[in-house]
C-alpha cells in the first residue's frame, strides 16, 4: 500500500536540483510534465471539518476550505486521505459521534459528485480511480479519542473505511502520548493503546505516528509487526525543540522498519530552514517556498536523507 504515497517533496527535490542549467518555464514544464504522470496522494487534508463548517462546491475553485476539485487537477492531485479530525476537547466529550458525523460527509461528497470522486479503501480501488480520472477519497482518522476505549469501535470505523489513525493530537489520550503535551500520562502507550496498535496490523490500518510523544513512536515501532507512516510531519533538524517534528534519528528508525514519512509543506513547520538560511548569508530572499525547502548548501545531504527515509518507494 505504500508505494501509492508519493510525497511530493522528492518531486520538488529532484526537480529543483535541475534549476541551475534549466529555465523557470522549462523547469515548471517538467514539473507538471512529472505531476500528470504519476499517481500523487496527499496524506491528509482537513476538508471534512471545512464542510462540517459550511457546505460549498468543492469542485468549483473556492477559498472556503483548504481544497477544491479545479486546482488538485491542475497541480496533478490525485487523491486525498481526508482527516476525520476529532479536538481533544472530545476525548469522553463525543468524539464517536462527531467522527462518523465527519465519514458521512466524506461519503456525501460521493453521493454528490459521482463523476468526480469515489471513496476508496484500497491501493487497487486508487490505482483503478486514477486510470479512470476520478478523485479517490481514502479516510485517516486524526486523534484515537473516537475509540472510547473500545476495540469494537475500531472494528467499526475499519468498516467505515478508515486506513490510518493519527492515535492522538496535541493532548494525550487514552491512547497515547502526545508531543504537544507535557503530562506524559503513559510514557508512550497505553495498555490499551498497545491493543490498538496489534488489532490495527490485524485489520490492515496503517498506524500514524505523527502527533505522538517520542516514547509513544518507539513504542509503536517496537510493537507493530507492520511499517508505519508519519502522515504529516517535519524534521525537527530544521526546527531545534519543536517535538512536533521528528528527530534524525526517529527517521532513520522509521526508515529501518520500512516506514515512510510525509512532509508537510506548512510554513511554520519549515520556517526555522528560512531563517537558517538567513543566518548563514543565503542572500536569495525571493523564493522563499524554494529555500524552506531545500538549501543549496545542504541540497546533498537532504537528497541522501531523502532516499533513505523514501527508500521503499
Amino acid at each position: 500500500m505504500y508505494k501509492v504515497f508519493i510525497p511530493f517533496l522528492i518531486l520538488l527535490i529532484f526537480i529543483s536540483n535541475l534549476a541551475a542549467s534549466e529555465g523557470d518555464e522549462q523547469l515548471k514544464e517538467k514539473a507538471n510534465k512529472l505531476a500528470k504522470e504519476i499517481l500523487i496522494i496527499d496524506s491528509h487534508i482537513d476538508l471534512p471539518l471545512y464542510l462540517m463548517r459550511k457546505d460549498f462546491n468543492v469542485t468549483l475553485e473556492s477559498n472556503d476550505g483548504e481544497f477544491d476539485l479545479p486546482r488538485a487537477n491542475k497541480g496533478g492531485l490525485n487523491g486525498a486521505f481526508m482527516s476525520i479530525y476529532t479536538s481533544p476537547r472530545t476525548e469522553n466529550n463525543g468524539a464517536f459521534e462527531r467522527a462518523d458525523t465527519l465519514i458521512d460527509l466524506v461519503e456525501e461528497l460521493e453521493n454528490k459528485y459521482p463523476l468526480n470522486f469515489t471513496v476508496a479503501a484500497t491501493p487497487e480501488e486508487i490505482e483503478f480511480n486514477f486510470q479512470k480520472g476520478i478523485f479517490s477519497l481514502p479516510m485517516g482518522l486524526e486523534n484515537g479519542s473516537p475509540l472510547e476505549g473500545s476495540i469494537d469501535k475500531l472494528h467499526h470505523f475499519f468498516n467505515r473505511g478508515i486506513r490510518y489513525i493519527t492515535l492522538c493530537h496535541v493532548k494525550d489520550n487514552h491512547v497515547c502520548d502526545s508531543s504537544g503535551d507535557t503530562t506524559n500520562i503513559w510514557n508512550g502507550l497505553s495498555p490499551f493503546g498497545e491493543q490498538v496498535v496489534r488489532e490495527m496490523n490485524k485489520l490492515g490500518i496503517m498506524i500514524d505516528v505523527s502527533h505522538g510523544s517520542d516514547s509513544t513512536f518507539y513504542d509503536v515501532l517496537q510493537i507493530s509487526k507492520a511499517p508505519v507512516i508519519a502522515s504529516h510531519s517535519g524534521c525537527r533538524y530544521f526546527t531545534p525543540g519543536f517535538l512536533r517534528n521528528m528527530s534524525d534519528e526517529m527517521l532513520k528508525a522509521l526508515a529501518e522498519k520500512g516506514g515512510v514519512i510525509n512532509i508537510f509543506l506548512a510554513q511554520r513547520f519549515l520556517i526555522m530552514i528560512f531563517e537558517m538560511d538567513m543566518k548563514s548569508g543565503e542572500k536569495n530572499a525571493q523564493n522563499t517556498l524554494k529555500l524552506m525547502i531545500m538549501p543549496k548548501r545542504n541540497l546533498k545531504l537532504k537528497i541522501l536523507l531523502t532516499r533513505e527515509v523514501f527508500r521503499m518507494l
